[in-house]
């Protein structure tokens, strides 16, 4: 081997661990933000689940109210 060959191979090796470390970077933050994007849809559908309980109970204690009150209405007073 060359001398001026060896310098073209060891800028090549160079080049290559440059492109190497940073599709490794590339790869650990598309992976953060996966875990992001997983953990927002996570939240979402908690959020979702809060909403139907809290307007399935509204309703129930709303329904529960006006049975309530018509049961009032309806007994006798002494």
């Amino acid at each position: 081997m060359t001398y001026g060959y060896t310098i073209q191979l060891q800028a090549q090796n160079h080049q290559l661990q440059q492109t190497q470390t940073e599709l490794l970077q590339a790869l650990e933050q598309e992976r953060s933000l996966l875990r992001r994007i997983e953990e927002m849809a996570a939240s979402e559908e908690r959020n979702r689940i809060a909403r139907e309980i809290h307007d399935s109970l509204g309703h129930a204690l709303t329904a529960l109210n006006i049975q309530l009150q018509a049961v009032a209405t309806l007994l006798p007073t002494d």
